[in-house]
């Protein structure tokens, strides 16, 4: 099963919600296209490097914390910057 699609009965996935979202604040007619599928993943064997962190992890929760206000701020930013 496909994690990016979307049946009718379940809502929108975070991705196609973005697209759309981009689509519509940056006024284009054409929607973005989906090719997560089709491009390698990484770190697709599961092999185990040095610098490969699973940001996903538990023990990361303090960066991941410091990523999302990182994100907040640097999000009001373009937003401040865009209105004036």
């Amino acid at each position: 099963h496909n994690n990016n699609t979307n049946d009718d009965a379940s809502p929108p996935s975070r991705l196609s919600t973005f697209q759309t979202d981009l689509q519509h604040f940056l006024n284009l007619t054409t929607p973005f296209q989906t090719y997560f599928d089709s491009i390698p993943h990484v770190n697709k064997n599961r092999m185990h490097y040095p610098e490969y962190m699973d940001i996903c992890q538990s023990r990361y929760e303090g960066l991941r914390d410091v990523l999302v206000r990182q994100g907040e701020t640097t999000s009001e930013w373009i937003l401040q910057e865009l209105s004036s």
